[in-house]
């Protein structure tokens, strides 16, 4: 087909067909309805193509579809939005199932004119179709390439960091804020009463002298199954840096952590062998996760709770849940979301929330500590709403321990 499109200078069309969570499909509903949902899948394909054009399974849920005589890239995204909604419902017997497909397109003679770099391109635009939420379709650019270029070395220097330990922990103080009188001299204050109950850990990464930021590779090691392993040496490393300090620790634990199956025995396992109290230790879970797998977070908290470790519901009020889920929750504390700080300055509204959030959860025995606070103004309307504590950059920035404790060493005993 090339050799003829290259004979009448014409274009061709590569499209590489990724089904979105088959495995999910063929874990839930067994191979047998896996492999005729492929077969619908083939059918759908053939029926949304024109004559001419060819199409062809690379191996489990990929396909390869090849577009003929392509006078204009409208012709093909016609194609590609066709595949997609003929191909989003499936019936097989009792059961249904809604399907989705994320399509990379590479173009000849534009992109290459060679056919196994074409689907090699298709295959890097079909990733970004993914990345971009699945269920559309993208076309390859050089541009594109080096995106995943750089996303597969940060990848590899994530790996190679895990390997060789190269995560920091840094720490952020969370204070008892209903004591602070003087805010001419809050730091004075915080060091002088003391007014420290204990530091959040924050892993932090160098690389060649250089602070790599959080958000680019926490989420990049969340979706290749490595913020597992970062997690423990976060986990390991503060615990062995704070035992000795008569403050409490929280870690968070993301979604994919805490969902591990080896979570609950790898935590209790460093937990005994840096000889840390684990009553001082506070585990900090996003409200999305509780929200996303309600059952899992009820049996998993509770099991902490009963070996003296508590639960703490980080973000609160960013995951729209009900105050009235939080009368079943097993915690110990809430944080309430930054998003919610930084708006009580001049929305009336929000202040009656956070007040809200605040009374319900002294009713239901909740500790509660506002994120994110960066202004006095926001330090006191906080305690005129009887919030007890917080952190944010108005006290501290996150800091190495050593440094921290230098800061606050008058307040040490």
């Amino acid at each position: 087909m090339i050799i003829q499109a290259k004979r009448h200078n014409r274009k061709v069309a590569v499209l590489f067909v990724d089904v979105d969570n088959f495995k999910y499909i063929n874990d839930t509903y067994g191979h047998d309805v896996g492999d005729e949902f492929l077969k619908n899948i083939s059918r759908c394909l053939i029926h949304s193509l024109r004559p001419g054009d060819l199409v062809g399974r690379m191996g489990g849920d990929e396909f390869i579809v090849v577009l003929d005589d392509v006078a204009k890239v409208e012709d093909i995204q016609m194609v590609c939005r066709r595949i997609l909604e003929n191909c989003k419902n499936f019936n097989h017997r009792d059961i249904k199932i809604a399907a989705t497909m994320s399509i990379g397109v590479s173009v000849y003679p534009d992109d290459s004119e060679d056919y196994e770099e074409l689907i090699r391109f298709a295959d890097i635009a079909m990733y970004n179709s993914k990345q971009k939420g699945k269920n559309t379709f993208e076309f390859y650019s050089k541009e594109l390439a080096e995106k995943l270029k750089q996303r597969i070395e940060m990848i590899n220097k994530i790996v190679d960091a895990i390997e060789k330990e190269k995560f920091v922990v840094f720490y952020q103080p969370i204070l008892d804020i209903s004591r602070i009188e003087n805010f001419n001299q809050i730091k004075e204050e915080i060091i002088n009463k003391d007014l420290v109950i204990g530091f959040e850990a924050l892993v932090r990464w160098f690389e060649d002298g250089k602070l790599i930021p959080p958000l680019s590779f926490i989420p990049l090691a969340e979706e290749n199954n490595l913020i597992f392993d970062i997690g423990k040496i976060v986990l390991r490393k503060s615990m062995n840096e704070m035992k000795n300090i008569n403050k409490m620790l929280f870690v968070n634990a993301s979604a994919k952590e805490f969902e591990h199956p080896l979570y609950f025995d790898t935590l209790l396992k460093i937990v005994e062998e840096t000889n840390f109290d684990p009553s001082k230790l506070n585990i900090e879970i996003t409200e999305s996760l509780i929200i996303r797998n309600i059952d899992y977070f009820m049996k998993m908290s509770s099991s902490l709770i009963n070996r003296g470790i508590r639960i703490c519901i980080d973000d609160f009020g960013s995951g729209y849940s009900s105050f009235s889920s939080l009368v079943q929750l097993p915690a110990n504390m809430i944080k309430i979301d930054r998003s919610f700080v930084s708006k009580i300055e001049e929305d009336e509204k929000v202040r009656k929330i956070v007040k809200t959030m605040v009374d319900i959860a002294y009713i239901l025995g909740f500790d509660v500590v506002a994120e994110g606070v960066e202004t006095i103004e926001q330090l006191k309307i906080l305690q005129e709403l009887n919030c007890k504590y917080a952190q944010g950059f108005l006290f501290f920035k996150p800091m190495p321990l050593e440094e921290l404790l230098i800061q606050l060493a008058p307040a040490r005993n």
